[in-house]
């Protein structure tokens, strides 16, 4: 993992273009170091848990406006997620070709995230279909 500055808030120290990509690089960051904790745990006993967590109480990670205290965008996201996304989905491998946009299928959704404070044009290729022949004796 690459060292990083101390996290600062936000919405006081960057302006909303330059956010966008601090943002992003600490999530990626935060799943990396997820991953790598998971890692270590799967070389444990079966029974062992882990807890990872992240600050929660301050303006730039909280899901409520702090003034108004009504729901931001991140919470919006994360109704979406829990309304469309549920335990026991199957995960499918899921590549984008730019670090713009975050992609993942799950079942027969595709979930995709602009990580850039602007529009960018996507294109799907064509759906590949497999057709299996199986041959019996």
């Amino acid at each position: 993992m690459r060292a990083r500055p101390p996290v600062r808030d936000q919405d006081q120290d960057q302006d909303q273009e330059s956010s966008q990509y601090t943002f992003f690089d600490q999530a990626d960051d935060f799943l990396t170091a997820v991953r790598y904790i998971e890692s270590i745990r799967q070389r444990l006993p079966p029974n062992t848990q882990t807890t990872v967590n992240e600050p929660t109480q301050f303006p730039s990670v909280s899901m409520v406006d702090w003034n108004t205290d009504a729901p931001n965008a991140r919470l919006r996201v994360l109704e979406l997620l829990k309304t469309n996304f549920h335990p026991g989905d199957r995960i499918v491998k899921t590549s984008s070709r730019t670090g713009n946009v975050y992609a993942l299928t799950m079942d027969r959704k595709l979930l995709l995230v602009n990580k850039r404070n602007r529009a960018i044009d996507l294109t799907r290729p064509a759906l590949a279909v497999a057709v299996v022949t199986m041959a019996t004796n």
